[in-house]
């Protein structure tokens, strides 16, 4: 196998432990997420707070919306709509 194929088995099986590990730490926090939502909280606002305090240590690559731009908000609900479908 060549090392550009025994790099990307390595980063592939990386992807996958910190897939699992950002599920664990989504549920630790679930409860909290949707309480935050209910109470009128954006995701995005909830989702900022739990990784400064430390909560949670996932990381989501969300450019910064424009004015009246929802697609980073759509793209971190769907992030998270997949790590608690899994």
């Amino acid at each position: 196998m060549s090392a550009f194929l025994d790099e990307l088995a390595e980063w592939v099986a990386s992807a996958q432990r910190r897939r699992k590990e950002s599920l664990v730490a989504f549920l630790a926090v679930r409860s909290d997420i949707e309480e935050a939502m209910r109470a009128g909280y954006a995701l995005k606002t909830v989702w900022a707070h739990l990784r400064e305090t430390g909560r949670i240590a996932c990381v989501t690559k969300l450019s910064a919306p424009m004015s009246g731009d929802t697609s980073s908000s759509n793209a971190l609900a769907s992030e998270m709509h997949l790590l608690a479908s899994n």
